[in-house]
């Protein structure tokens, strides 16, 4: 039981991993969106 309790915890840290890898992604994609903007709004106003 022991054993199984501790795979399951290996697993869900992997999981866990995971998830925050993606999220960064995500977050790091969202900061070049927000850049590529703001110059578009710049290269706009000349």
């Amino acid at each position: 039981m022991e054993e199984k309790i501790k795979a399951k915890l290996t697993e869900l840290a992997a999981q866990k991993e995971q998830a925050l890898a993606q999220l960064n992604a995500i977050l790091g994609a969202e900061q070049a969106l927000k850049q590529l903007l703001e110059t578009e709004v710049i290269t706009d106003e000349r």
